[in-house]
């Protein structure tokens, strides 16, 4: 994601209501872990060197 669109979309993701997706999870007998979104920049370009972009983070 370019254009600070991970930034955005870490924003969105945290205006989800929790209780919306516990609640679509349990209908599915789904058990979701406890985890955290991030968005760190720190991605890389095709060749593997930095070039400044975000990435999302997961930590659980």
């Amino acid at each position: 994601m370019s254009d600070h669109q991970a930034s955005n979309y870490d924003l969105y993701l945290t205006s989800i209501n929790k209780s919306c997706t516990q609640n679509i999870a349990k209908s599915e007998g789904i058990k979701l872990p406890a985890i955290t979104f991030g968005a760190l920049q720190n991605a890389q370009d095709s060749i593997g060197d930095p070039n400044r972009e975000w990435t999302i983070t997961v930590e659980r």
